[in-house]
């Protein structure tokens, strides 16, 4: 559960009016979080989720650092969920210890390093996890792809990372990865090499799971335009299967660049529910705009100045800045059932 006491105790961070608005802007955010993802239960389900945070926090367009309220905001959102991969932490952790100690004593993360060169653009991979529900099962890695017979091997452009997990009775292998995106062409270099990633990491995957006889997750920034693009296809052909709710996670609402994928034990595997929450339902709504556009940036993220002569332009201008205060992709969520002692139980007294 999240912590608020320095929103109420930190008189210099959190002055009288700012204190006031962060506190009612996340009592609605709680409301619609409610609303729209399942409440975590200790015995029965697990809610797993995924979230691209954009350039977590490197300011490197000058349209940030994250304000501290974005912070709470952020916070409040990985809280609903039981396990969450996030990509795009940037090479400085501070930003990400600084959410997890929000979100409360038992919540812990692990990272990857940063991936280095132009392609992985030093950025991080992470798992946050809830240690009263998920333990981590003591296996954990970055994926590096074998070298071929005619040689080297190009890399995913930034390291997939895959640990192993548990909770209540169903244990799983879960991978995260921010594929490489470049042109959007379909028949550009760097779409073909889109798709590749995919396919590759998807059938080491799919490999592992049925030779392992596990279940396996493959979740994250797969930059997928729609599912009947060549890079969801790519996770179908490989076996995975993606719930028909997972689409819409930019901030159009055209685009499935965001993806939970999952195979294994048919037994096991059992996806209850899954959606795409978007925050701007209860912070940096658009209505929320005339306390912010006077402290906007005055350039782009390119640096070059801006005409925010009419408040028409300005509203289009908070719309893109808010995206590095929280985001420019939605989290994804999927609810499994993790309790199968019924099963079992029911197997022992019939004689299995």
């Amino acid at each position: 559960m999240p912590f608020y006491q320095d929103i109420k105790h930190d008189e210099a961070t959190y002055p009288p009016g700012e204190r006031e608005y962060i506190a009612s802007r996340l009592l609605d955010l709680r409301q619609v979080l409610e609303a729209r993802i399942p409440e975590r239960e200790l015995r029965r389900t697990l809610v797993l989720g995924t979230w691209n945070i954009r350039d977590f926090d490197d300011n490197k367009f000058g349209q940030g650092p994250r304000r501290r309220e974005s912070l709470h905001y952020i916070a409040e959102v990985l809280a609903r969920f039981d396990i969450c991969a996030v990509q795009e932490i940037n090479d400085k952790l501070k930003p990400l210890k600084d959410v997890v100690k929000l979100m409360g004593p038992s919540y812990e993360f692990m990272a990857t390093d940063v991936t280095m060169g132009t392609s992985g653009n030093n950025e991080r991979l992470a798992f946050i996890y809830d240690t009263r529900k998920v333990q981590f099962r003591n296996v954990v890695g970055e994926l590096v792809l074998p070298a071929t017979r005619q040689g080297e091997t190009r890399q995913i452009a930034r390291t997939p990372l895959v640990a192993s997990f548990q909770a209540g009775w169903f244990k799983f292998t879960i991978c995260t990865a921010h594929i490489y995106y470049g042109k959007d062409s379909r028949t550009s270099p760097e779409y073909a090499r889109r798709v590749n990633e995919i396919a590759t990491i998807a059938g080491i995957l799919a490999k592992r799971a049925k030779e392992e006889g596990e279940n396996y997750i493959f979740l994250g920034d797969f930059n997928v335009i729609d599912r009947e693009d060549a890079t969801f296809k790519a996770l179908a052909d490989a076996g995975f299967f993606v719930p028909d709710e997972l689409q819409g996670s930019n901030m159009a609402g055209d685009r499935s660049y965001d993806q939970i994928a999952f195979q294994g034990k048919k037994d096991e595997l059992i996806a209850l529910s899954a959606g795409v929450f978007d925050y701007r339902l209860a912070v940096f709504r658009d209505e929320d705009f005339v306390r912010y556009k006077a402290g906007l940036p005055q350039k782009s993220e390119s640096g070059a100045p801006l005409d925010l002569s009419t408040d028409e332009k300005r509203l289009a201008h908070y719309r893109k800045w808010r995206t590095w205060q929280i985001s420019d992709h939605l989290p994804l969520w999927v609810q499994f059932e993790v309790d199968f002692s019924d099963a079992y139980l029911e197997g022992i007294a019939k004689g299995a």
